[in-house]
C-alpha cells in the first residue's frame, strides 16, 4: 500500500549549496521539494586591508587575525604581531604566546583588546598598542562595563566603572566578584540581551549587572556536558556553542542546535575548536567525523540551525572582531559568498518524522531519483537501515523491510549532488 502524499514526510534541507528542483516519480508519492536555506554557502576570500594584500617576512606563518575598520592585526607562531593596512604590513612591538582571546570595547570610540593571559594590547583602526589593561583569559563589554575573568581563579570576575574601562576597585567604579561553582571554571563571557552568560565548562549562569553593584544578580540557567568555550558565539541574539555531546543554543530555553551534525561532531575530544559568528550565520572551526576517520573541518551553519556544512579544511585562529577572519593555506581569509574553494560542502537533507497509518507498520521499499552518490538511511524506533545510492540520475529502489511506528529519512554526500524525489511504500500492521 502506498501512503497519500499528505501522509509523506515534509523535507527540510539541513544543508544545500543550491537549490534544488523537485520532481515526482510516477511509481511512488513524493514529498514537497526541498528548499536550500543556505544559498550561495559562505566560502573564503583572501583579505587584502585596503585593497592592499598581507605580506608577511619570510618564516612568518599567521596564526590569526583581528580587524578593525580596514586594519588588520595578525597573529603569528613566532608570537610577533604584523598590522597590516592599506599603507602595508609593519611588525608591532607585541607578542603573544598563543592566539589572544579578543573582546569589543568602547573606548571614545571602537576597539579591541586582545590579551593572550599574560600581556594585552588595544587594537584600533589606527594600529595596535600595548595596554595598561590587566591580561585575561574572558573578557565582555556588558552593562557600560568592561568585564574580565582568568582561568583558575574559582570564577572570579572583575568589572570596570561605568563608561569606562578603569577597573580600579572603588565604590561605584569598579571591582571584582567571586562566583564559586559546582559547574566549574568559566571558559566564555556573552552579552545577551539585558544579561551577561557566565558559560563554565559543564554549565551556563545568568548575571544581570547594570546599576549599582548592590543589584548585582546571579543565577544558574542549566547544567550539562562539558563546552568548549572558544565555540560560544551570540547569532543574532541567540547563544550558540559546541559541547561534548553536540552543538547548542540558547535565547531564554537551551535547547540543541543543527542536531543532524551531532553525530559527525561528537565522540572524540574538540578542545581545538573555535567559533565565530557574523550576518546570522555560526562559523564552526573543528574535527569531524568522516567514516573512520577525524578530518579538520571548516563549518558554517543557519541562525535557525536548520541548515549547515562541512567542509574539509585546515583552518586556524576563527575569531570574531570587525568581521570573522580565520586562517587556511597560509593566508588570512574572511567568509565570502560563492562556495568554499576548499572542497565541496556535505549536502544533508533530513526528513520530518513520518506516522503513515497512526500504528506499526512496514517500511518495505524506499524509491530516490538523485544526481551524484549520497548515504541514505531510513530509521524507525525499531531500527534503522542504511544503503549506498549511485545517484546515476534515475530511480533506484531499495529493499528496507524496517518495521516500525515513526520513520524519518537521511541523505547525506560530501560530493557535488542533488536530491530529485524520495518515494516510500508501506505496509500497514508491521511484521508480526
Amino acid at each position: 500500500m502506498i501512503v497519500s502524499e499528505k501522509a509523506l514526510p515534509a523535507f527540510s534541507v539541513s544543508e544545500r549549496t543550491a537549490e534544488a528542483k523537485w520532481k515526482g516519480d510516477a511509481a511512488g508519492v513524493c514529498g514537497p521539494a526541498p528548499s536550500a536555506l543556505l544559498s550561495g554557502f559562505p566560502g573564503g576570500a583572501e583579505v587584502k586591508p585596503g585593497g592592499v594584500p598581507i605580506s608577511l617576512p619570510a618564516g612568518e606563518a599567521p596564526l590569526a587575525a583581528f580587524a578593525a575598520g580596514n586594519t588588520v592585526a595578525v597573529c603569528c607562531g613566532s608570537g610577533s604581531v604584523y598590522i597590516c593596512s592599506a599603507s602595508g604590513t609593519r611588525k608591532t612591538s607585541v607578542r603573544f604566546s598563543r592566539i589572544p582571546a579578543c573582546a569589543r570595547i568602547y573606548d571614545g570610540g571602537e576597539a579591541y583588546v586582545l590579551s593572550d593571559g599574560s600581556h594585552s594590547a588595544l587594537l584600533r583602526e589606527g594600529g595596535l598598542t600595548a595596554s595598561v589593561l590587566p591580561a585575561f583569559e574572558r573578557a565582555a563589554y556588558y552593562g557600560d562595563r568592561l568585564w574580565l575573568a582568568d582561568a583558575g581563579e574559582e570564577g572570579r570576575v572583575r568589572y570596570s566603572a561605568p563608561a569606562s574601562t578603569d577597573l580600579s576597585a572603588a565604590r561605584g567604579r569598579g571591582g571584582d566578584i567571586s562566583f564559586p561553582s559546582a559547574y566549574g571554571q568559566i571558559v566564555a563571557l556573552l552579552p545577551l540581551g539585558d544579561a551577561l552568560l557566565l558559560f563554565r565548562e559543564r554549565g551556563v549562569q545568568r548575571l544581570r549587572a547594570k546599576g549599582d553593584e548592590r543589584d548585582f544578580t546571579l543565577s544558574d540557567l542549566f547544567s550539562g556536558a562539558h563546552i568548549y568555550g572558544d565555540t560560544v558565539a551570540d547569532v543574532g541574539g541567540r547563544a550558540v556553542w559546541l559541547a561534548e555531546d553536540g552543538l547548542h543554543a540558547y535565547d531564554g530555553s537551551e535547547s540543541a542546535f543543527a542536531p543532524a551534525f551531532a553525530e559527525a561532531l561528537t565522540g572524540f575530544d574538540q578542545s581545538g575548536a573555535r567559533a565565530a559568528a557574523e550576518g546570522g550565520r555560526y562559523y564552526l572551526q573543528a574535527r569531524a567525523r568522516d567514516g573512520k576517520e577525524i578530518a579538520p573541518v571548516l563549518a558554517a551553519f543557519s541562525a535557525d540551525g536548520k541548515s549547515g556544512s562541512l567542509v574539509r579544511c585546515a583552518a586556524e585562529g576563527l575569531a570574531s572582531s570587525a568581521r570573522v577572519l580565520f586562517v587556511a593555506g597560509g593566508a588570512v581569509c574572511a567568509p565570502s559568498a560563492g562556495g568554499f574553494p576548499f572542497g565541496y560542502a556535505r549536502r544533508v537533507y533530513e526528513s520530518e518524522p513520518c506516522d503513515p497509518f497512526g500504528r506499526r507498520a512496514l517500511l518495505r521499499e524506499v524509491c530516490v531519483c538523485a544526481s551524484g552518490p549520497f548515504l541514505l538511511t531510513a530509521q524507525s524506533e525499531e531500527g534503522r537501515r542504511t544503503v549506498r545510492v549511485r545517484g546515476m540520475g534515475r530511480a533506484e529502489r531499495f529493499c528496507m523491510q524496517l518495521p516500525g511506528r515513526v520513520f524519518g529519512y537521511r541523505l547525506e554526500t560530501d560530493a557535488p549532488g542533488a536530491v530529485q524525489s524520495l518515494a516510500a511504500t508501506y505496509v500497514k500492521g508491521g511484521v508480526r
